[in-house]
């Protein structure tokens, strides 16, 4: 009833000798069958912490439900179509695709190591209540030189340059 429900739950199996090879093998065979975490314990000796494991592994079942993407500010700036900002776009649906649930957001990272513009993806926040994941995303340094000289439409060799362009641009 709870998988046809779509809601997250986790298994306890309890067991008098829950590292016994047999209490291992039915947690083998449960994880595999409902694609859940199952926790061995003797729950009649079970602790405040055997109490925490259990609801924080329920907690990573939930379903990612927001994704917040901190970007460089002058990237937030760029039109939605500019080929850097529609790439990294597609870096995160491609990444989210992928993962669903909290437990496997740590997978997202590497989903974004073929991008060429992103320099570096840092999770941020994970917040199991609400399924709201935050995501740092660093672009290459040279990209901001790149996309400046693209938009003036001149090639500058160092920032002093820039300036110069810059300056006699907005006369």
């Amino acid at each position: 009833e709870v998988i046809d429900a779509s809601k997250p739950f986790v298994i306890v199996l309890n067991s008098k000798m829950p590292s016994s090879n047999e209490a291992l093998q039915i947690k083998k065979d449960l994880e595999e069958k409902y694609n859940v975490p199952v926790i061995n314990l003797d729950v009649d000796r079970m602790s405040k912490e055997d109490g925490a494991l259990i609801l924080k592994e329920a907690l990573y079942e939930y379903p990612i439900s927001s994704i917040n993407i901190c970007l460089p500010k002058w990237v937030n700036e760029l039109d939605n179509s500019h080929y850097i900002k529609k790439s990294i776009k597609d870096s995160v649906i491609f990444a989210f695709e992928e993962v669903t649930k909290v437990k496997d957001v740590n997978k997202i990272l590497d989903s974004f190591k073929d991008n060429e513009f992103i320099e570096q993806v840092k999770i941020t926040s994970v917040d199991t209540g609400s399924g709201m994941i935050t995501l740092k995303i660093s672009i290459l340094p040279s990209l901001y030189e790149k996309v400046i000289e693209e938009l003036c439409g001149c090639k500058t060799a160092n920032k002093s340059e820039l300036i110069k362009v810059l300056t006699e641009f907005t006369k």
